[in-house]
């Protein structure tokens, strides 16, 4: 399960996970989704199935609400609006609906189905596109068959973190600081699907300065086309803070403090000359030409 971030993208078959809504759900395989800078919802494209799907969270709590607010046209992202078609079927808890979409300039056939939930935000799975509307029915059942439902979870502040176990002298952390401190560490990861549903590429640094400052840059960029659809993100990131290893009970830690505020941790590995940050595969490098 992967908790999602925005402006990034995540491969067919990855179970993605929305904590503040307390919703998760399984990407179909062969499709590529991900969450557009700016956008609220979560879209996703395939390079050998036509259409897209989007999934999106609502606020109406009773089947009523939730019929009332799909008896009008709904803005699913800019210029792409969808309306029912007919009459909506209410298998609790689940309202069912085949949908037209329309981006202004030609009118796509889909399907849509509609989570409701007493406590906390409804799940909402749209698809539509070149295909039958039956086949985006299929789609959405698959979506709704892999949802999970957790308490939503509102977001932890620095000021809640538990601080007193950790420590900053053991033999450990010195270790950790030797092997960072200086250096740039990287993330890497890039997909191209070479047809019509596009791909991401993700690029993260941390430059670790040997004084304890930190700089990190973050280029995200994501992109998703379907006939009559598209959507796409490019969200670069520069941020500064200081930095220090941590261990405890064995764990060695990368604390990072923000120069907003924040504070955030990431555990540290080391396997067969592999560095790990919360079980990622990283790579140290001498290429830190901010700092030494």
């Amino acid at each position: 399960m992967v908790e999602v971030e925005a402006g990034q993208s995540y491969p067919g078959g990855t179970h993605v996970e929305f904590p503040e809504a307390g919703l998760s759900f399984t990407i179909p395989e062969g499709w590529l989704g991900g969450v557009p800078a700016g956008s609220a919802a979560f879209v996703m494209g395939s390079e050998t199935q036509p259409g897209v799907i989007i999934a999106l969270t609502h606020q109406g709590s009773t089947t009523d609400e939730v019929l009332a607010e799909l008896d009008q046209p709904v803005a699913l992202d800019e210029g792409v609006t969808m309306q029912v078609q007919g009459q909506p079927q209410v298998d609790d808890p689940w309202v069912k609906a085949q949908i037209i979409a329309s981006d202004g300039a030609q009118m796509l056939p889909g399907y849509l189905m509609a989570l409701v939930r007493e406590d906390g935000p409804g799940a909402l799975f749209i698809a539509f596109g070149q295909a039958s509307a039956n086949f985006y029915r299929k789609l959405v059942a698959g979506l709704a068959g892999s949802l999970k439902l957790t308490p939503p979870q509102a977001p932890v502040e620095p000021s809640q973190l538990d601080t007193s176990k950790l420590v900053e002298d053991s033999p450990l952390a010195q270790q950790w600081r030797g092997r960072l401190a200086g250096k740039k560490v990287s993330f890497r990861e890039s997909y191209s699907s070479g047809g019509m549903s596009g791909g991401y590429a993700l690029s993260r640094d941390y430059y670790l300065c040997s004084d304890g400052r930190f700089a990190y840059r973050d280029t995200s960029s994501m992109a998703v086309y379907v006939e009559g659809y598209s959507a796409s993100s490019a969200s670069p990131e520069y941020a500064e803070g200081r930095w220090r290893v941590v261990t405890q009970e064995g764990q060695a830690m990368l604390e990072l403090r923000w120069g907003d505020g924040r504070i955030t941790y990431r555990a540290l590995d080391h396997a067969e000359g592999r560095t790990y940050l919360d079980g990622e595969r990283w790579f140290v490098t001498e290429e830190n030409d901010l700092c030494g």
